[in-house]
Protein backbone atom coordinates (compact mmCIF):
# COMPACT_ATOMS: atom_id res chain seq x y z
CA UNK A 1 0.00 0.00 0.00
CA UNK A 2 2.96 2.33 0.41
CA UNK A 3 3.43 2.17 -3.35
CA UNK A 4 -0.18 3.17 -4.01
CA UNK A 5 0.14 6.07 -1.57
CA UNK A 6 3.35 7.29 -3.21
CA UNK A 7 2.04 6.92 -6.76
CA UNK A 8 -1.15 8.80 -5.90
CA UNK A 9 0.85 11.70 -4.46
CA UNK A 10 3.01 11.72 -7.60
CA UNK A 11 -0.14 11.71 -9.77
CA UNK A 12 -1.62 14.62 -7.81
CA UNK A 13 1.66 16.52 -8.10
CA UNK A 14 1.64 16.13 -11.87
CA UNK A 15 -2.05 16.82 -12.44
CA UNK A 16 -2.56 19.78 -10.08
CA UNK A 17 -1.16 23.26 -10.47
CA UNK A 18 1.40 24.54 -7.97
CA UNK A 19 -1.25 26.50 -6.07
CA UNK A 20 -3.72 23.59 -5.95
CA UNK A 21 -1.26 20.82 -5.09
CA UNK A 22 -1.04 21.61 -1.36
CA UNK A 23 -4.83 21.39 -1.00
CA UNK A 24 -4.95 18.20 -3.06
CA UNK A 25 -2.22 16.59 -0.93
CA UNK A 26 -3.97 17.62 2.29
CA UNK A 27 -7.33 16.29 1.07
CA UNK A 28 -5.78 12.99 0.00
CA UNK A 29 -3.91 12.46 3.26
CA UNK A 30 -6.96 13.43 5.34
CA UNK A 31 -9.12 11.02 3.35
CA UNK A 32 -6.53 8.29 3.80
CA UNK A 33 -6.46 8.73 7.58
CA UNK A 34 -10.26 8.89 7.82
CA UNK A 35 -10.70 5.81 5.65
CA UNK A 36 -8.25 3.86 7.83
CA UNK A 37 -10.29 4.72 10.93
CA UNK A 38 -13.60 3.90 9.23
CA UNK A 39 -12.18 0.68 7.79
CA UNK A 40 -11.03 -0.54 11.17
CA UNK A 41 -14.40 0.21 12.75
CA UNK A 42 -16.27 -1.41 9.86
CA UNK A 43 -14.02 -4.47 9.95
CA UNK A 44 -14.70 -4.97 13.64
CA UNK A 45 -18.45 -4.63 13.13
CA UNK A 46 -18.60 -6.99 10.14
CA UNK A 47 -16.41 -9.59 11.83
CA UNK A 48 -18.50 -9.37 14.99
CA UNK A 49 -21.85 -9.77 13.23
CA UNK A 50 -21.05 -11.92 10.19
CA UNK A 51 -17.78 -13.68 11.00
CA UNK A 52 -14.21 -13.40 9.88
CA UNK A 53 -14.63 -14.96 6.43
CA UNK A 54 -17.42 -12.54 5.50
CA UNK A 55 -15.17 -9.71 6.64
CA UNK A 56 -12.61 -10.68 3.98
CA UNK A 57 -15.33 -10.98 1.33
CA UNK A 58 -16.74 -7.55 2.24
CA UNK A 59 -13.36 -5.87 1.92
CA UNK A 60 -12.59 -7.75 -1.31
CA UNK A 61 -15.81 -6.32 -2.77
CA UNK A 62 -14.89 -2.84 -1.53
CA UNK A 63 -11.47 -3.14 -3.19
CA UNK A 64 -13.06 -4.19 -6.48
CA UNK A 65 -15.56 -1.32 -6.26
CA UNK A 66 -12.70 1.12 -5.64
CA UNK A 67 -10.75 -0.24 -8.59
CA UNK A 68 -13.78 0.20 -10.85
CA UNK A 69 -14.34 3.72 -9.56
CA UNK A 70 -10.75 4.68 -10.33
CA UNK A 71 -10.84 2.98 -13.74
CA UNK A 72 -13.90 4.94 -14.84
CA UNK A 73 -13.10 8.31 -13.27
CA UNK A 74 -9.38 8.89 -13.78
CA UNK A 75 -8.36 9.53 -17.36
CA UNK A 76 -5.09 8.59 -18.93
CA UNK A 77 -2.25 11.02 -18.41
CA UNK A 78 -0.24 12.20 -21.38
CA UNK A 79 3.23 10.75 -21.77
Amino acid sequence: MATAFTLTLAYLGEECSATDSAGAFAAYITGNVASNLFGRLMSAAVADHLGLSMNFYAFALLNLAGALLVYFTIGRTPR
